[in-house]
């Protein structure tokens, strides 16, 4: 987890927010609260998502650097940037952190949380945790004890039975009424911003809100967008991308035409939206790949070939026939709510979370041996060791929502020139992921893209994408700012190294010319990463190893027209980089490398990626 995810949720937060002309006509009215799992849903997020087996219990003992500079980082950047003053709401989690369950936990609640930070909202507890900090953590003797460590720490709302024993603790003398009061202060002081207690007089912009607003065609639009704008084309090597209308097409595979699937979560007979995953509404309809393929092929034909899960082979040969008939094969599989969710863990019959579970593996390989050229397309959540079918294309689809099959054809058939980018680095060998139990972000072969050992060449690397054109990057160059001229990586600004300097605190602007090169117009996702070392791999002998290897600082996404040419801005602050500091030196070189993808080896040596040095000298200085 980088700087980048808070920002992202930052702005998020920004377009969920407004005007409120009620409450005293200047306080934000809120489309909806901000619901988030402070810490641990955070901690979850390297490798697979973290442990969800044992998770009411888990003790997370994290390296005190890592704690602040990758778990809490993010977290503190959202509260005091995230434009919602104060920001609503946080949850706290089910873990333990060294030591201490979070909703007993002080000094992350409150003091970390409101007094370093500046949070003025309520924290909730995520549901059953309180009565967890008795029962699975141990933590104190009973409910009431757990309440009690509760409100003390800092949670004002509980998702939580355990509610019911606060006034035996007030009672018992383990917790003052006062401390109920400033939790329901906090509380109600949201409520009056959500504007819960407006007149219903006009004032308030959503009391005309009623069904005819749902489900408009805006919405729905919307939807099909979001789609195709995730969809990350992974391979082409072989230009089966863009399909065109005139061939006949293939869709095979478990989650081609797939619009429900079972929940695991409740009873056995219960289904729900498979393109949505988890955590949804009913949509009104949902469109399947097959169903918008269907719209735009000549001709298409579906066969499932196999489930998910399971051993049945039976149907492949169908989805083989259907193959060899077509002109191009679309093969879907991935994974399902049954495999990775709340409270799921990603294991399966494959002893292999990264692989396709059951049959699916040996369905796209069959298919592939038809000889008719195959799209692969993968719809999960995590990442999958999947690679480019020989002749064929890859895409990873993800979850796409209730328009996921529209998107995914836009995709497809060129409608959309694909722009999304790997939100995680895909490992090549699940052995480099290491122990997904050990919360150090430099176990096994590193975390995430920050940490990643450079002999651990990912299989799809953090912020990798493909796109119908193709795109040339020009050099960086510094923007000039007050008492400072404009210099590229090789000219100097009062440093007689002949590279620039900047301070530590300052917002360093650097541009560069993006060139659309290829055939059609399309959108790129340029990014900006800092490195302590020109190689952008083994960090410097002198720091910690849990000062991050690489770390991206800025991106911009630009739509650039055929044959034209853009200017990238990217915007930063050396200081603000997750982790760094830039320890006790006066002056630290630092390298710069920008492009469509993260710097590994692999990328830096293709010549994806243009690079610069500045050095960022200390406060005083």
């Amino acid at each position: 987890m980088g700087c980048r995810a808070s920002t992202h949720a930052t702005s998020r937060l920004r377009r969920l927010s407004s005007t409120s002309p009620c409450v005293r006509r200047r306080s934000q009215h809120l489309r909806t609260l901000a619901r988030l799992r402070f810490l641990t849903r955070a901690l979850r997020l390297a490798a697979d998502d973290g442990p969800e087996e044992g998770r009411f219990a888990v003790d997370a003992a994290v390296p005190p650097q890592d704690l602040q500079a990758t778990w809490l980082r993010p977290w503190e950047h959202l509260v005091r940037h995230s434009g919602v003053h104060p920001l609503s709401g946080v949850m706290a989690s089910y873990s333990a952190v060294d030591g201490v369950p979070l909703c007993a936990n002080k000094r992350l609640l409150t003091d970390t949380l409101r007094t370093d930070y500046g949070f003025g909202g309520w924290v909730v507890s995520d549901c059953g945790c309180v009565t967890n900090v008795a029962a699975t953590h141990h933590y104190v003797p009973n409910a009431t004890y757990a309440a009690a460590a509760a409100v003390a720490a800092g949670v004002d709302v509980f998702c939580d039975d355990a509610v019911a024993e606060l006034p035996r603790a007030v009672a018992m003398g383990l917790l003052p009424a006062a401390a109920l009061d400033t939790a329901l202060h906090r509380l109600v002081a949201q409520q009056l911003r959500l504007g819960l207690f407006d007149p219903h007089d006009g004032r308030n912009p959503y009391d005309a809100l009623d069904g005819a607003s749902l489900d408009s065609a805006a919405h729905r639009a919307l939807a099909r967008d979001a789609a195709a704008q995730a969809a990350v084309l992974l391979g082409n090597s072989h230009g089966v991308l863009p399909l065109r209308r005139a061939q006949s097409v293939a869709v095979l595979g478990p989650s081609a035409d797939e619009a429900f699937a079972r929940a695991p979560w409740v009873q056995d007979d219960a289904l729900h939206p498979f393109y949505l995953h988890i955590y949804n509404g009913i949509p009104s309809a949902i469109v399947t790949p097959y169903a918008a393929i269907a719209r735009r092929a000549r001709n298409a034909t579906y066969a499932r070939g196999c489930l998910r899960r399971g051993s049945d082979t039976s149907g492949i040969g169908a989805a083989v026939a259907a193959a060899k008939a077509a002109d191009v094969a679309v093969v879907l599989v991935g994974l399902e709510a049954a495999y990775e969710q709340e409270d799921v863990d990603r294991t399966h019959d494959t002893n292999n979370p990264w692989a396709l579970p059951g049959p699916q593996q040996a369905l796209v390989d069959a298919v592939v041996a038809s000889g008719t050229p195959v799209v692969l397309v993968l719809v999960n959540g995590g990442p999958l060791t999947v690679r480019e079918p020989a002749g064929g294309a890859l895409v990873e689809a993800f979850y796409g929502g209730q328009a996921a099959g529209d998107g995914l054809a836009d995709v497809l058939y060129g409608d959309v020139s694909p722009a999304g980018r790997m939100p995680v680095s895909t490992y090549a060998d699940a052995a480099d992921a290491g122990d997904i139990d050990n919360y150090d972000m430099t176990a096994g072969k590193g975390r995430t893209y920050r940490y990643l050992a450079p002999e651990a060449e990912p299989l799809y690397p953090f912020g990798f994408g493909l796109s119908y054109t193709r795109w040339r990057y020009g050099p960086l160059r510094l923007v000039p700012g007050p008492g400072r001229p404009a210099a590229g990586s090789g000219s100097g600004s009062g440093s007689g190294s002949g590279v620039a300097r900047v301070h530590e605190g300052e917002t360093v602007q650097l541009a560069l010319n993006l060139s659309n090169v290829g055939g059609v117009g399309g959108a790129e996702v340029a990014q900006l990463y800092l490195a302590l070392t020109p190689t952008f791999g083994a960090q410097r002998d002198d720091v910690s190893r849990h000062v991050p290897s690489r770390q991206l600082v800025a991106y911009q996404k630009l739509h650039v027209a055929r044959g034209a040419t853009a200017q990238v801005t990217f915007s930063f602050t050396p200081v603000e980089a997750s982790g760094w500091g830039f320890f006790d030196e006066p002056v630290t070189r630092v390298y710069l490398a920008a492009g469509g993808v993260s710097p590994t080896r692999a990328t830096l040596s293709s010549g994806a990626l243009v690079t610069a040095e500045l050095d960022v000298v200390r406060r005083g200085r």
